[in-house]
């Protein structure tokens, strides 16, 4: 083969690697996002039994999920 030939077949898998990569963490990300949000569901669920009304009660718990996972992260990036 000639060098060309090489570099274009390893630029090849750089960029099969980098999509599969991000397919990989677009779908780890809405994984933990599913998992946030329906875990959010059933403490909120839970907790209406004691009269806190659900759809108020799943959309701060939803919300304080996503911030202190987003906090954890943009820590964990900065100390990096």
């Amino acid at each position: 083969m000639k060098p060309d030939r090489d570099e274009d077949a390893a630029a090849r898998a750089r960029r099969r690697i980098i999509r599969k990569a991000s397919l990989m963490t677009v779908g780890f990300f809405a994984a933990g996002v599913a998992i946030a949000v329906t875990g959010a569901a059933l403490i909120a669920l839970l907790l209406r039994f004691t009269g806190l009304p659900f759809l108020t009660t799943w959309l701060v718990l939803s919300a304080i999920t996503m911030v202190g996972a987003l906090i954890a992260a943009l820590w964990s990036a900065r100390r990096s």
